[in-house]
């Protein structure tokens, strides 16, 4: 019974280890990989942020995963407020049309995207939010939805099989 619990302890030590730390950098790799909870439900780390006012950035620890229970893990390293859009869509996620008339809150027109399945509708700085869906095999694009913020290139494609 001792060594079971050693071996928790120490199993839990590892988890905490490889989770922990400051990934403050600017690498494109996302961050390291998905963490999968014991219900078979797949987590998936997302970093959101700006370089400056028209560069802004997506970075998702994985880009697929198997249909069922996704959770995503929105962190803002940035300095602005942003969004989180999952949207199922044939369309890659920078080729979703844009509104023809700007209403000085958002880039694209949703109803044409595609099928929104959900969103946070904010993240501010600093802060992180998730949101658990269950998805369909497809494709779906993420993306924040702000002003000029889709535009300046926070959108990934991410695959459900």
């Amino acid at each position: 019974m001792r060594r079971s619990a050693l071996l928790v302890a120490a199993s839990f030590a590892l988890v905490l280890a490889a989770c922990g730390g400051d990934d403050s950098s600017s690498s494109s790799d996302g961050g390291g990989a998905a963490i999968t909870g014991a219900d078979s439900g797949q987590t998936i780390a997302v970093s959101v942020g700006e370089n400056g006012p028209d560069d802004m950035y997506m970075r998702l620890s994985q880009e697929s995963v198997a249909a069922g229970s996704v959770t995503f893990v929105v962190t803002n390293e940035g300095q602005k407020e942003h969004e989180f859009l999952v949207v199922k869509t044939d369309t890659p996620a920078g080729e979703i049309p844009l509104l023809t008339v700007p209403d000085g809150e958002h880039d694209v027109d949703e109803e044409a995207a595609g099928e929104v399945i959900d969103e946070i509708g904010s993240v501010v700085s600093g802060a992180t939010e998730e949101l658990t869906v269950t998805l369909e095999p497809g494709h779906y694009a993420l993306l924040c939805n702000f002003e000029g913020h889709y535009a300046g290139g926070m959108l990934a494609d991410f695959q459900v099989t």
